[in-house]
């Protein structure tokens, strides 16, 4: 017997009477648990029992969700004469970066700070990123002893599960256990 008739799925956000010849359905539950009903509704077997089969869905495979990074940096000088403090991209270059930076001088007080807004890019490859904290004076000279290195890694998201290739067909009076392929949005 081939399950090529109706489909019925029962659980929050039901969906009945839904056609399901070879279809692959993305159900749009998160960090929850669905039923899935499986009933066939032709004559040779009425009256049997639907199938019901539970799916999890799991936060494992969730693709992680970052908000902007700030940094604030500072120096100060004894002479004074500090110029401004700002943030260098070392890796992987400006490209990954959405970057925002401001200087506030203090001259009396001879200090400076800085920020440093990172919103990193949805598709952000995995790697180490660097950013590097830098003051420099009136004259345009670096102190690089004072230099300041912050580095980033980013890690790849594990790949979804994905269950094997089911053929749909199950023997008369049989409990059809189909399968269900997670599908990361």
């Amino acid at each position: 017997m081939f399950f090529d008739r109706w489909m019925i799925l029962s659980g929050a956000g039901s969906i009945t009477n839904t056609r399901a010849v070879n279809t692959i359905f993305v159900m749009g539950a998160s960090d929850a648990a669905v039923d899935v009903r499986f009933a066939a509704t032709s004559a040779e077997v009425l009256g049997s029992p639907p199938v019901t089969t539970g799916v999890a869905v799991s936060p494992t495979n969730d693709a992680p969700a970052i908000g902007p990074i700030v940094f604030a940096g500072s120096a100060s000088d004894v002479d004074g004469d500090l110029a401004t403090v700002y943030f260098d991209v070392l890796a992987p270059g400006s490209g990954a970066w959405t970057l925002v930076s401001s200087s506030t001088i203090s001259p009396a007080a001879g200090t400076a700070t800085a920020y440093f807004i990172w919103d990193p890019v949805p598709a952000l490859a995995p790697g180490a990123y660097a950013v590097r904290v830098r003051a420099q004076d009136l004259n345009g000279t670096f102190n690089t002893n004072a230099d300041i290195t912050a580095t980033f890694v980013v890690t790849d998201v594990g790949s979804p599960p994905v269950d094997p290739v089911d053929d749909g067909k199950t023997p008369q009076l049989r409990v059809h256990r189909p399968s269900i392929q997670a599908i990361q949005p």
